[in-house]
Protein backbone atom coordinates (compact mmCIF):
# COMPACT_ATOMS: atom_id res chain seq x y z
CA UNK A 1 0.00 0.00 0.00
CA UNK A 2 1.11 4.04 0.06
CA UNK A 3 0.29 6.38 2.45
CA UNK A 4 -0.15 10.49 1.42
CA UNK A 5 -0.02 12.78 4.13
CA UNK A 6 -0.83 16.40 3.93
CA UNK A 7 -0.03 18.45 6.96
CA UNK A 8 0.49 21.81 8.93
CA UNK A 9 -0.07 23.26 12.00
CA UNK A 10 -3.84 23.00 12.02
CA UNK A 11 -4.57 20.67 9.25
CA UNK A 12 -4.16 16.75 8.89
CA UNK A 13 -5.35 14.75 6.01
CA UNK A 14 -4.33 11.11 5.17
CA UNK A 15 -5.31 8.58 2.39
CA UNK A 16 -4.13 4.85 2.23
CA UNK A 17 -4.13 3.63 -1.47
CA UNK A 18 -4.37 -0.47 -0.94
CA UNK A 19 -3.19 -2.58 -4.34
CA UNK A 20 -4.67 -6.03 -4.36
CA UNK A 21 -4.93 -8.93 -6.19
CA UNK A 22 -7.80 -7.66 -8.33
CA UNK A 23 -8.64 -4.18 -7.06
CA UNK A 24 -7.22 -0.71 -6.19
CA UNK A 25 -9.15 0.37 -3.24
CA UNK A 26 -8.73 4.35 -1.51
CA UNK A 27 -9.27 5.04 2.55
CA UNK A 28 -9.75 8.02 4.54
CA UNK A 29 -7.16 7.53 6.91
CA UNK A 30 -8.60 9.46 9.74
CA UNK A 31 -12.19 8.49 9.20
CA UNK A 32 -11.53 5.28 8.05
CA UNK A 33 -14.09 5.22 5.23
CA UNK A 34 -14.07 4.03 1.63
CA UNK A 35 -13.22 6.80 -0.80
CA UNK A 36 -13.34 4.66 -3.98
CA UNK A 37 -12.99 1.34 -5.14
CA UNK A 38 -11.62 -0.15 -8.65
CA UNK A 39 -11.75 -3.89 -10.19
CA UNK A 40 -8.45 -4.14 -11.94
CA UNK A 41 -6.11 -7.25 -12.47
CA UNK A 42 -3.31 -5.77 -10.31
CA UNK A 43 -1.42 -8.86 -10.85
CA UNK A 44 -1.07 -10.77 -14.03
CA UNK A 45 0.96 -7.73 -15.70
CA UNK A 46 0.81 -4.86 -12.39
CA UNK A 47 -0.83 -1.97 -12.27
CA UNK A 48 -0.27 1.93 -12.37
CA UNK A 49 -1.75 4.33 -10.11
CA UNK A 50 -1.87 8.07 -10.74
CA UNK A 51 -2.79 10.24 -7.35
CA UNK A 52 -3.88 13.45 -7.15
CA UNK A 53 -4.17 15.10 -3.60
CA UNK A 54 -4.79 18.44 -2.48
CA UNK A 55 -6.04 20.02 0.77
CA UNK A 56 -9.40 17.84 1.19
CA UNK A 57 -9.69 16.70 -2.22
CA UNK A 58 -8.12 13.13 -4.05
CA UNK A 59 -8.91 11.86 -7.37
CA UNK A 60 -6.98 8.31 -7.68
CA UNK A 61 -6.59 6.64 -11.57
CA UNK A 62 -5.03 3.29 -12.24
CA UNK A 63 -4.68 1.33 -15.11
CA UNK A 64 -2.65 -2.18 -15.83
CA UNK A 65 0.54 -2.01 -17.27
CA UNK A 66 0.91 -2.95 -20.78
CA UNK A 67 3.29 0.38 -22.17
CA UNK A 68 0.36 1.31 -24.50
CA UNK A 69 0.72 5.77 -24.15
CA UNK A 70 -3.26 5.51 -25.57
CA UNK A 71 -4.37 3.21 -22.82
CA UNK A 72 -7.11 5.11 -20.86
CA UNK A 73 -7.25 5.74 -17.28
CA UNK A 74 -9.78 4.25 -15.02
CA UNK A 75 -11.29 6.16 -11.94
CA UNK A 76 -10.84 4.69 -8.48
CA UNK A 77 -11.81 7.79 -7.03
CA UNK A 78 -12.65 11.51 -7.97
CA UNK A 79 -12.37 14.57 -6.18
CA UNK A 80 -13.25 12.81 -3.20
CA UNK A 81 -13.81 14.78 0.09
CA UNK A 82 -10.40 13.47 3.05
CA UNK A 83 -11.86 14.30 6.73
CA UNK A 84 -9.10 16.39 8.83
CA UNK A 85 -7.57 15.48 12.23
CA UNK A 86 -6.16 18.25 12.87
CA UNK A 87 -2.38 18.68 13.49
CA UNK A 88 0.38 16.31 11.82
CA UNK A 89 3.69 15.77 9.99
CA UNK A 90 3.36 15.24 5.88
CA UNK A 91 4.85 12.29 4.52
CA UNK A 92 4.79 9.65 1.94
CA UNK A 93 5.55 6.40 2.21
CA UNK A 94 4.81 3.01 0.13
CA UNK A 95 5.32 -0.56 0.74
CA UNK A 96 4.61 -2.68 3.55
CA UNK A 97 4.26 -0.57 6.67
CA UNK A 98 4.06 -3.16 9.37
CA UNK A 99 6.15 -6.04 9.88
CA UNK A 100 4.76 -8.41 7.52
CA UNK A 101 6.41 -11.61 5.61
CA UNK A 102 4.93 -10.65 2.31
CA UNK A 103 6.36 -9.31 -0.71
CA UNK A 104 5.59 -6.58 -3.12
CA UNK A 105 7.67 -6.10 -6.14
CA UNK A 106 7.29 -1.52 -7.36
CA UNK A 107 8.64 -1.02 -10.63
CA UNK A 108 8.94 2.68 -10.03
CA UNK A 109 7.82 5.62 -7.73
CA UNK A 110 7.32 9.18 -8.57
CA UNK A 111 6.36 12.01 -6.28
CA UNK A 112 6.25 16.00 -6.91
CA UNK A 113 4.87 18.73 -5.18
CA UNK A 114 4.45 22.08 -4.66
CA UNK A 115 4.39 24.19 -8.08
CA UNK A 116 5.36 20.89 -9.88
CA UNK A 117 2.37 19.42 -9.07
CA UNK A 118 -0.16 21.83 -11.19
CA UNK A 119 -1.41 24.83 -10.45
CA UNK A 120 -4.97 23.22 -9.09
CA UNK A 121 -7.29 25.27 -6.77
CA UNK A 122 -8.37 23.05 -3.93
CA UNK A 123 -11.69 24.41 -3.93
CA UNK A 124 -12.26 22.44 -7.08
CA UNK A 125 -9.92 19.58 -6.98
CA UNK A 126 -8.32 17.47 -10.36
CA UNK A 127 -9.93 17.31 -13.27
CA UNK A 128 -8.46 14.84 -15.96
CA UNK A 129 -7.12 15.72 -18.54
CA UNK A 130 -7.70 19.51 -17.93
CA UNK A 131 -5.71 20.41 -15.05
CA UNK A 132 -2.69 17.99 -16.72
CA UNK A 133 0.58 20.56 -17.48
CA UNK A 134 1.09 21.08 -21.35
CA UNK A 135 4.95 20.40 -22.44
CA UNK A 136 6.20 23.26 -23.37
CA UNK A 137 7.51 23.60 -27.09
CA UNK A 138 9.61 25.71 -29.06
CA UNK A 139 11.29 26.48 -32.58
CA UNK A 140 14.27 25.74 -31.94
CA UNK A 141 14.36 22.63 -30.41
CA UNK A 142 11.48 19.25 -31.06
CA UNK A 143 9.11 17.39 -28.21
CA UNK A 144 8.54 14.57 -27.44
CA UNK A 145 4.72 13.31 -27.85
CA UNK A 146 4.89 9.39 -28.15
CA UNK A 147 5.95 6.66 -30.66
CA UNK A 148 9.00 8.26 -32.10
CA UNK A 149 6.51 11.74 -33.05
CA UNK A 150 7.90 14.96 -31.70
CA UNK A 151 6.69 18.79 -32.29
CA UNK A 152 7.96 22.01 -32.79
CA UNK A 153 6.60 25.16 -33.50
CA UNK A 154 7.21 26.59 -37.36
CA UNK A 155 4.66 29.61 -36.63
CA UNK A 156 3.03 31.58 -33.90
CA UNK A 157 2.05 32.75 -31.70
CA UNK A 158 0.14 30.13 -29.97
CA UNK A 159 -2.45 30.29 -26.73
CA UNK A 160 -3.93 28.13 -24.33
CA UNK A 161 -7.03 25.90 -26.40
CA UNK A 162 -5.18 25.83 -29.41
CA UNK A 163 -5.27 22.34 -30.79
CA UNK A 164 -3.49 20.30 -33.75
CA UNK A 165 -3.76 17.21 -34.99
CA UNK A 166 -0.95 15.02 -35.97
CA UNK A 167 -2.12 12.48 -39.28
CA UNK A 168 -0.82 9.24 -38.98
CA UNK A 169 2.00 8.15 -41.78
CA UNK A 170 2.21 4.39 -42.10
CA UNK A 171 5.11 2.80 -42.58
CA UNK A 172 3.55 0.35 -44.82
CA UNK A 173 1.37 2.10 -47.04
CA UNK A 174 -1.05 0.87 -49.86
CA UNK A 175 1.30 3.65 -52.15
CA UNK A 176 4.04 1.45 -51.40
CA UNK A 177 2.20 -0.94 -54.41
CA UNK A 178 1.73 1.55 -56.61
CA UNK A 179 4.23 0.97 -59.52
CA UNK A 180 4.37 4.95 -60.31
CA UNK A 181 5.13 5.63 -56.39
CA UNK A 182 7.35 2.82 -55.89
CA UNK A 183 8.30 0.32 -58.00
CA UNK A 184 10.27 -2.21 -56.13
CA UNK A 185 8.21 -4.22 -54.35
CA UNK A 186 10.68 -4.94 -51.89
CA UNK A 187 8.86 -2.63 -49.25
CA UNK A 188 5.36 -3.34 -49.99
CA UNK A 189 1.88 -2.61 -47.79
CA UNK A 190 0.65 -4.29 -44.70
CA UNK A 191 -2.64 -4.57 -42.71
CA UNK A 192 -2.43 -3.70 -38.85
CA UNK A 193 -4.56 -7.26 -38.98
CA UNK A 194 -6.57 -9.86 -40.75
CA UNK A 195 -9.87 -7.91 -41.10
CA UNK A 196 -11.63 -7.97 -44.48
CA UNK A 197 -8.84 -5.00 -46.47
CA UNK A 198 -10.11 -2.82 -49.68
CA UNK A 199 -8.06 -1.44 -52.10
CA UNK A 200 -9.65 0.95 -54.62
CA UNK A 201 -8.69 2.52 -57.97
CA UNK A 202 -10.71 4.93 -60.33
CA UNK A 203 -10.36 5.72 -63.94
CA UNK A 204 -10.41 8.75 -65.73
CA UNK A 205 -13.79 7.77 -67.48
CA UNK A 206 -15.02 4.05 -68.57
CA UNK A 207 -12.50 1.40 -69.32
CA UNK A 208 -11.64 1.00 -72.96
CA UNK A 209 -9.86 -2.24 -72.83
CA UNK A 210 -11.38 -5.76 -73.12
CA UNK A 211 -8.79 -7.43 -71.54
CA UNK A 212 -6.94 -6.56 -68.26
CA UNK A 213 -4.93 -7.79 -65.43
CA UNK A 214 -4.04 -8.25 -62.23
CA UNK A 215 -0.55 -8.97 -61.01
CA UNK A 216 0.72 -9.71 -57.20
CA UNK A 217 3.66 -10.40 -56.07
CA UNK A 218 4.90 -10.68 -52.07
CA UNK A 219 1.90 -11.37 -50.98
CA UNK A 220 0.46 -13.94 -47.37
CA UNK A 221 -2.85 -14.42 -48.28
CA UNK A 222 -5.12 -16.85 -50.15
CA UNK A 223 -8.23 -15.61 -51.20
CA UNK A 224 -9.73 -11.95 -52.41
CA UNK A 225 -12.13 -10.76 -55.14
CA UNK A 226 -11.19 -8.17 -57.74
CA UNK A 227 -14.54 -6.77 -58.26
CA UNK A 228 -15.93 -3.72 -61.02
CA UNK A 229 -18.01 -0.85 -60.48
CA UNK A 230 -20.43 0.26 -63.11
CA UNK A 231 -22.10 3.18 -62.07
CA UNK A 232 -24.48 1.52 -59.55
CA UNK A 233 -23.30 -1.46 -58.52
CA UNK A 234 -19.95 -3.64 -57.75
CA UNK A 235 -19.32 -6.89 -59.63
CA UNK A 236 -16.78 -9.95 -58.66
CA UNK A 237 -15.15 -9.71 -62.08
CA UNK A 238 -12.55 -12.53 -60.51
CA UNK A 239 -12.17 -14.77 -57.66
CA UNK A 240 -8.62 -15.23 -56.68
CA UNK A 241 -7.39 -17.98 -55.24
CA UNK A 242 -3.36 -18.15 -55.32
CA UNK A 243 -3.53 -22.23 -53.96
CA UNK A 244 -5.12 -22.92 -57.26
CA UNK A 245 -4.38 -26.70 -58.36
CA UNK A 246 -2.61 -26.83 -55.08
CA UNK A 247 -4.67 -28.51 -52.44
CA UNK A 248 -4.91 -31.22 -50.43
CA UNK A 249 -1.69 -32.62 -51.38
CA UNK A 250 -0.36 -35.49 -49.17
CA UNK A 251 2.55 -34.86 -46.88
CA UNK A 252 5.14 -36.46 -45.22
CA UNK A 253 7.13 -34.19 -42.68
CA UNK A 254 10.46 -34.42 -40.91
CA UNK A 255 11.70 -30.96 -39.02
CA UNK A 256 11.33 -28.34 -41.17
CA UNK A 257 10.73 -29.95 -44.12
CA UNK A 258 8.08 -31.14 -45.32
CA UNK A 259 7.89 -33.33 -49.18
CA UNK A 260 5.34 -35.67 -51.08
CA UNK A 261 4.41 -39.16 -49.20
CA UNK A 262 4.96 -41.92 -50.90
CA UNK A 263 1.64 -43.84 -49.45
CA UNK A 264 -0.11 -40.73 -50.44
CA UNK A 265 -2.43 -40.65 -53.48
CA UNK A 266 -1.94 -36.56 -55.04
CA UNK A 267 -2.59 -36.50 -59.18
CA UNK A 268 0.31 -34.77 -60.79
CA UNK A 269 -0.08 -31.04 -60.84
CA UNK A 270 2.28 -28.27 -62.37
CA UNK A 271 5.71 -28.28 -61.58
CA UNK A 272 7.51 -26.04 -59.42
CA UNK A 273 10.55 -24.60 -60.06
CA UNK A 274 13.52 -24.32 -57.88
CA UNK A 275 12.67 -21.80 -54.84
CA UNK A 276 9.65 -20.00 -56.70
CA UNK A 277 7.87 -20.61 -53.56
CA UNK A 278 10.03 -18.66 -51.21
CA UNK A 279 8.13 -16.05 -49.13
CA UNK A 280 4.95 -18.45 -50.05
CA UNK A 281 2.80 -19.95 -47.74
CA UNK A 282 2.08 -23.25 -46.59
CA UNK A 283 -1.15 -24.15 -44.68
CA UNK A 284 -1.02 -27.83 -42.99
CA UNK A 285 -4.16 -30.19 -42.18
CA UNK A 286 -2.20 -32.32 -39.99
CA UNK A 287 -4.07 -36.08 -39.70
CA UNK A 288 -4.11 -35.70 -35.49
CA UNK A 289 -3.64 -31.84 -34.10
CA UNK A 290 -4.70 -28.65 -35.28
CA UNK A 291 -4.07 -26.67 -38.91
CA UNK A 292 -1.29 -24.19 -38.80
CA UNK A 293 0.58 -21.66 -41.47
CA UNK A 294 3.99 -21.31 -41.82
CA UNK A 295 6.37 -19.18 -44.21
CA UNK A 296 8.01 -21.61 -47.08
CA UNK A 297 12.11 -20.29 -46.70
CA UNK A 298 12.98 -23.01 -49.74
CA UNK A 299 11.45 -25.71 -52.24
CA UNK A 300 12.60 -28.33 -54.22
CA UNK A 301 11.91 -28.85 -57.75
CA UNK A 302 9.40 -31.26 -59.42
CA UNK A 303 5.60 -32.24 -59.13
CA UNK A 304 3.91 -33.00 -55.76
CA UNK A 305 3.08 -36.60 -56.69
CA UNK A 306 3.95 -39.74 -55.61
CA UNK A 307 3.68 -41.36 -58.97
CA UNK A 308 6.80 -43.05 -61.07
CA UNK A 309 8.27 -41.09 -63.39
CA UNK A 310 7.93 -37.81 -61.76
CA UNK A 311 10.52 -35.15 -59.83
CA UNK A 312 8.84 -34.85 -56.27
CA UNK A 313 8.29 -31.72 -54.57
CA UNK A 314 9.06 -30.28 -51.34
CA UNK A 315 9.08 -27.65 -49.32
CA UNK A 316 11.31 -25.91 -46.06
CA UNK A 317 9.38 -23.83 -43.61
CA UNK A 318 10.74 -21.19 -41.18
CA UNK A 319 9.22 -23.63 -38.28
CA UNK A 320 6.99 -25.95 -36.85
CA UNK A 321 4.55 -26.38 -34.13
CA UNK A 322 5.50 -28.29 -30.34
CA UNK A 323 3.18 -31.15 -31.71
CA UNK A 324 2.66 -32.29 -35.18
CA UNK A 325 1.44 -35.13 -37.00
CA UNK A 326 4.23 -36.10 -39.66
CA UNK A 327 1.86 -37.18 -41.81
CA UNK A 328 -1.67 -35.27 -43.75
CA UNK A 329 -2.63 -33.03 -46.24
CA UNK A 330 -1.13 -29.18 -46.86
CA UNK A 331 -2.05 -26.75 -49.35
CA UNK A 332 0.23 -24.02 -51.15
CA UNK A 333 0.00 -20.59 -51.19
CA UNK A 334 1.66 -19.24 -54.05
CA UNK A 335 4.03 -15.91 -53.35
CA UNK A 336 2.74 -14.53 -56.66
CA UNK A 337 -0.02 -14.44 -59.19
CA UNK A 338 -0.96 -13.28 -62.24
CA UNK A 339 -4.94 -13.24 -63.04
CA UNK A 340 -6.04 -12.49 -66.77
CA UNK A 341 -9.62 -11.21 -67.72
CA UNK A 342 -11.03 -11.73 -71.29
CA UNK A 343 -14.14 -9.96 -72.75
CA UNK A 344 -14.19 -7.44 -69.53
CA UNK A 345 -17.46 -5.18 -70.43
CA UNK A 346 -16.42 -1.36 -70.91
CA UNK A 347 -18.81 0.35 -68.44
CA UNK A 348 -16.58 -0.54 -65.26
CA UNK A 349 -15.16 2.89 -63.92
CA UNK A 350 -13.39 1.83 -60.79
CA UNK A 351 -12.46 -1.80 -59.86
CA UNK A 352 -11.15 -3.18 -56.37
CA UNK A 353 -9.51 -5.73 -54.67
CA UNK A 354 -11.19 -7.22 -51.93
CA UNK A 355 -9.13 -9.60 -49.53
CA UNK A 356 -10.98 -11.73 -47.46
CA UNK A 357 -11.18 -11.41 -43.67
CA UNK A 358 -9.37 -14.19 -41.09
CA UNK A 359 -7.27 -15.95 -43.16
CA UNK A 360 -4.94 -17.38 -40.02
CA UNK A 361 -1.65 -16.07 -42.04
CA UNK A 362 1.75 -16.67 -40.71
CA UNK A 363 1.90 -13.04 -40.16
CA UNK A 364 -1.12 -12.02 -38.46
CA UNK A 365 -1.67 -9.68 -41.24
CA UNK A 366 -1.88 -9.15 -45.21
CA UNK A 367 0.69 -7.90 -47.06
CA UNK A 368 1.41 -6.88 -51.11
CA UNK A 369 5.06 -5.89 -52.63
CA UNK A 370 3.42 -5.18 -55.91
CA UNK A 371 0.43 -4.72 -57.31
CA UNK A 372 -0.28 -3.74 -60.79
CA UNK A 373 -3.76 -3.86 -62.73
CA UNK A 374 -4.02 -2.65 -65.78
CA UNK A 375 -4.58 -3.48 -69.63
CA UNK A 376 -3.18 -6.70 -71.29
CA UNK A 377 -1.24 -5.61 -74.80
CA UNK A 378 -1.53 -9.41 -76.28
CA UNK A 379 1.07 -9.87 -79.57
CA UNK A 380 -1.31 -10.67 -82.18
CA UNK A 381 1.89 -12.55 -84.13
CA UNK A 382 4.62 -14.88 -82.09
CA UNK A 383 7.82 -13.85 -81.59
CA UNK A 384 10.91 -15.91 -83.14
CA UNK A 385 11.66 -19.08 -81.34
CA UNK A 386 15.07 -17.36 -80.15
CA UNK A 387 13.53 -15.60 -76.50
CA UNK A 388 16.51 -14.94 -74.40
CA UNK A 389 16.16 -15.27 -70.93
CA UNK A 390 18.56 -14.30 -68.36
CA UNK A 391 19.60 -13.79 -65.06
CA UNK A 392 22.38 -11.84 -62.92
CA UNK A 393 23.04 -11.92 -59.12
CA UNK A 394 23.43 -9.21 -57.24
CA UNK A 395 25.95 -9.51 -55.76
CA UNK A 396 29.44 -7.67 -55.36
CA UNK A 397 32.52 -9.54 -55.37
CA UNK A 398 35.79 -8.50 -53.92
CA UNK A 399 39.63 -9.41 -54.92
CA UNK A 400 42.28 -8.56 -52.33
CA UNK A 401 45.82 -7.67 -52.46
CA UNK A 402 46.73 -11.06 -51.12
CA UNK A 403 44.26 -12.87 -53.71
CA UNK A 404 41.81 -13.59 -51.03
CA UNK A 405 38.18 -12.80 -52.20
CA UNK A 406 34.87 -11.40 -50.26
CA UNK A 407 31.72 -12.05 -51.79
CA UNK A 408 28.70 -9.49 -50.72
CA UNK A 409 24.56 -9.88 -51.43
CA UNK A 410 23.49 -7.14 -52.63
CA UNK A 411 19.71 -8.26 -52.93
CA UNK A 412 18.03 -10.26 -55.13
CA UNK A 413 19.25 -12.10 -58.84
CA UNK A 414 17.22 -9.77 -61.70
CA UNK A 415 15.76 -11.77 -64.73
CA UNK A 416 15.69 -10.55 -67.78
CA UNK A 417 14.10 -11.54 -70.82
CA UNK A 418 15.09 -10.17 -74.59
CA UNK A 419 13.18 -11.48 -78.05
CA UNK A 420 12.23 -10.34 -81.24
CA UNK A 421 11.12 -10.82 -84.75
CA UNK A 422 13.97 -12.00 -86.28
CA UNK A 423 11.78 -12.91 -89.93
CA UNK A 424 10.34 -9.85 -89.83
CA UNK A 425 6.19 -8.65 -89.36
CA UNK A 426 4.16 -8.38 -92.70
CA UNK A 427 2.56 -5.17 -91.68
CA UNK A 428 0.84 -4.73 -95.32
CA UNK A 429 -2.41 -6.02 -94.14
CA UNK A 430 -3.13 -2.52 -91.44
CA UNK A 431 -1.71 -0.30 -94.34
CA UNK A 432 -3.66 1.28 -96.95
CA UNK A 433 -6.72 3.51 -96.62
CA UNK A 434 -9.51 0.86 -95.83
CA UNK A 435 -7.68 -2.37 -94.83
CA UNK A 436 -9.59 -5.33 -93.85
CA UNK A 437 -7.19 -7.75 -91.94
CA UNK A 438 -7.34 -10.75 -90.20
CA UNK A 439 -8.06 -10.18 -86.36
CA UNK A 440 -7.26 -12.00 -83.41
CA UNK A 441 -9.70 -12.79 -80.65
CA UNK A 442 -8.51 -13.47 -76.78
CA UNK A 443 -11.65 -15.48 -76.27
CA UNK A 444 -13.95 -17.96 -78.02
CA UNK A 445 -17.09 -16.79 -76.39
CA UNK A 446 -20.09 -15.29 -78.18
CA UNK A 447 -19.94 -11.94 -78.87
CA UNK A 448 -16.31 -10.55 -77.84
CA UNK A 449 -14.16 -7.82 -79.45
CA UNK A 450 -11.15 -8.46 -81.64
CA UNK A 451 -8.37 -7.54 -79.47
CA UNK A 452 -5.59 -7.07 -81.94
CA UNK A 453 -5.08 -6.88 -85.64
CA UNK A 454 -2.66 -9.47 -87.89
CA UNK A 455 0.45 -7.36 -88.51
CA UNK A 456 0.14 -4.29 -85.48
CA UNK A 457 3.19 -6.06 -83.71
CA UNK A 458 5.58 -3.31 -84.33
CA UNK A 459 3.45 -0.44 -84.34
CA UNK A 460 2.35 -1.70 -80.78
CA UNK A 461 5.51 -2.27 -79.63
CA UNK A 462 6.77 1.10 -80.56
CA UNK A 463 3.91 2.82 -79.00
CA UNK A 464 4.13 0.87 -76.03
CA UNK A 465 7.79 2.04 -75.63
CA UNK A 466 6.94 5.47 -75.70
CA UNK A 467 4.07 5.24 -72.95
CA UNK A 468 6.34 3.52 -70.87
CA UNK A 469 9.10 5.95 -71.58
CA UNK A 470 11.47 2.98 -71.80
CA UNK A 471 12.44 2.09 -68.16
CA UNK A 472 10.28 4.74 -66.83
CA UNK A 473 7.31 3.15 -65.85
CA UNK A 474 7.31 -0.76 -65.01
CA UNK A 475 5.12 -3.31 -66.92
CA UNK A 476 4.74 -7.17 -66.27
CA UNK A 477 5.69 -9.70 -69.22
CA UNK A 478 3.63 -12.31 -69.53
CA UNK A 479 5.05 -15.52 -72.32
CA UNK A 480 1.88 -17.09 -72.36
CA UNK A 481 -1.66 -16.59 -71.48
CA UNK A 482 -4.40 -18.91 -72.24
CA UNK A 483 -7.52 -17.82 -74.37
CA UNK A 484 -11.18 -17.53 -72.57
CA UNK A 485 -13.77 -18.81 -73.57
CA UNK A 486 -17.43 -19.20 -72.55
CA UNK A 487 -17.72 -19.24 -68.78
CA UNK A 488 -13.74 -19.41 -68.72
CA UNK A 489 -12.67 -15.87 -69.40
CA UNK A 490 -10.85 -15.58 -65.88
CA UNK A 491 -7.49 -17.10 -66.36
CA UNK A 492 -5.04 -17.79 -63.20
CA UNK A 493 -1.70 -18.27 -63.75
CA UNK A 494 0.83 -18.82 -61.63
CA UNK A 495 4.80 -20.11 -61.57
CA UNK A 496 8.32 -18.25 -61.54
CA UNK A 497 8.63 -18.36 -65.44
CA UNK A 498 4.65 -17.51 -65.95
CA UNK A 499 4.91 -13.62 -65.68
CA UNK A 500 8.07 -11.05 -65.05
CA UNK A 501 7.90 -7.62 -63.09
CA UNK A 502 10.15 -5.31 -64.79
CA UNK A 503 10.92 -2.61 -67.68
CA UNK A 504 11.88 -2.20 -70.86
CA UNK A 505 15.60 -1.22 -71.03
CA UNK A 506 15.88 -1.00 -74.78
CA UNK A 507 14.69 0.67 -77.51
CA UNK A 508 12.39 -0.68 -80.01
CA UNK A 509 13.48 -1.15 -83.84
CA UNK A 510 11.54 -2.22 -86.84
CA UNK A 511 12.89 -3.05 -90.76
CA UNK A 512 10.87 -1.94 -93.77
CA UNK A 513 11.19 -2.55 -97.07
CA UNK A 514 11.81 1.06 -98.76
CA UNK A 515 9.18 2.08 -101.01
CA UNK A 516 6.92 0.27 -99.53
CA UNK A 517 6.08 1.90 -96.22
CA UNK A 518 2.32 2.47 -95.40
CA UNK A 519 1.49 0.20 -98.84
CA UNK A 520 -1.75 -1.82 -98.30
Amino acid sequence: MAQFRQADGSDNYTIDVWIRAGNVLVEDNNGASQLGQLSIDAQTNGVEVLVFFKGSKATVLAREIDHDADKTWSTVCSNATVSDSGTGTSKVQFGHRAASTAESRWLWFHFVSDEYAGLVPSSGGFTNPDDLDGAPFTSLAKTYVDDGVFVRAVDGPTAPGNSWNIDTRYEYPVTNILPDSEPSPAKGWRSTDETAQTIAFATTGVNRYSEIGLYLDGINFRNATLDGYDGSSWTTLASIDTATGQTGLAYLQGGTSIGVNPAGSTAPGRYFELDELIGGTVRVNPSSGTDFSRTITRNGPGQWTEQAGYLRASVEINSTPIVLSNTGTLDIWSPRILVAIHNLPSSYTRFRLVIAASQNTTDGFYKIGQMALGPLYLFSQDYSWGRTVETAPNTELVTYRDGSRSSFKRGKNRRAVSFGWGEGVDTTAIQGSAPQPDFVEGTSTSGALPIGYRGDVPSLLERLNHFTAGPNLPLVYCPSVAAGSSGADVKTIQGLSASLYGRIVSGVQTDSIVGDELDG
